[in-house]
């Protein structure tokens, strides 16, 4: 795989991140030697489906919580309310078919209690109801968008699912990395740092593709918080 030169400028294109998959798939796994045993019935190479698919399952789907506090009048009394919304997009459908136009879905919940009680993230589990165990799996469940497996077939859910564990390792190892350390976004101290922070800091980066003199450049914004990051991080890459 090609390696990008680091650049920032003031147009950006998003996900840049995924600039550091295929790299991390050619050092750290033996994909790219497994993939030249497999016969190809197309003419795209075996390791770059691989590479892609797992790149779309680290994308994840995109997500987000925003709240709009109301007020009805009864009996001369202003009760208010809160309307919490959950927007996510989706680029994949459940069969697994990539979508040429991203799936909008949209959710919504009402409450009326008190404020400090209703952020947008609690407000969701206080509806839903989900059992505790949801919480230790949801990160590979919720974040990299493993709700619905896409087949009818044991073995290609299998493999999916092998994909899921390849893309959680791989965002994992960025998050402890890349975002621990003292040039990493300002964040809580911590031990390791959820895969959806490892997405929003590293993965969804937006960056501008550049060709120049037989190089590819990617420049991300002079106002890019992940820059540093992102630039140590691809540097640990021959």
């Amino acid at each position: 795989m090609r390696k990008f030169r680091i650049d920032q400028s003031r147009t950006e294109t998003p996900t840049a991140g995924l600039a550091l998959i295929g790299h991390c798939i050619n050092r750290y796994t033996p994909l790219a030697k497994t993939a030249r045993s497999i016969p190809k019935r197309h003419g795209i190479p075996n390791i770059d489906l691989f590479s892609t698919y797992a790149a779309l399952m680290c994308v994840g789907k995109r997500q987000a919580l925003f709240s709009v506090d109301r007020a009805d009048e009864q009996d001369g009394e202003k009760q208010p309310w809160r309307l919490g919304v959950k927007l996510i997009e989706r680029t994949i459908d459940g069969n697994g078919q990539l979508l040429i136009t991203p799936e909008i879905e949209l959710e919504g919940w009402t409450t009326s209690l008190p404020e400090p009680n209703v952020e947008n993230a609690p407000l969701l589990p206080l509806y839903r109801g989900h059992a505790l165990c949801e919480q230790f799996h949801s990160e590979f469940k919720t974040d990299l968008d493993l709700e619905r497996l896409p087949a009818e077939k044991f073995d290609t859910n299998d493999l999916v699912m092998t994909f899921g564990a390849l893309a959680y390792n791989i965002l994992r190892w960025m998050g402890l990395r890349g975002l621990m350390g003292e040039h990493a976004p300002i964040r809580h101290p911590a031990k390791r740092r959820w895969l959806r922070t490892v997405m929003q800091e590293l993965i969804y980066l937006a960056a501008r593709v550049v060709r120049s003199a037989r190089r590819l450049t990617l420049r991300f914004s002079h106002h890019c918080p992940g820059f540093e990051a992102f630039r140590q991080l691809h540097a640990e890459f021959p």
